[in-house]
């Protein structure tokens, strides 16, 4: 997770959430953050590519 802050840098918090199949759930409560990181797309975290999607 403080990989994720450190990235992403969001002026607010948000919630990660576990899927099945290794998936996760991002709910961001700042719509600001959720465009930063949608239009910045593909991210790698832990050394798992990660995509954004709405």
């Amino acid at each position: 997770m403080n990989r994720i802050l450190l990235m992403w840098k969001p002026s607010r918090d948000f919630q990660l959430v576990d899927l099945d199949n290794d998936h996760v759930l991002v709910k961001f409560r700042n719509k600001a953050d959720f465009d930063k990181v949608f239009i910045k797309g593909l991210w790698v975290i832990y050394g798992n590519y990660l995509t954004v999607q709405p």
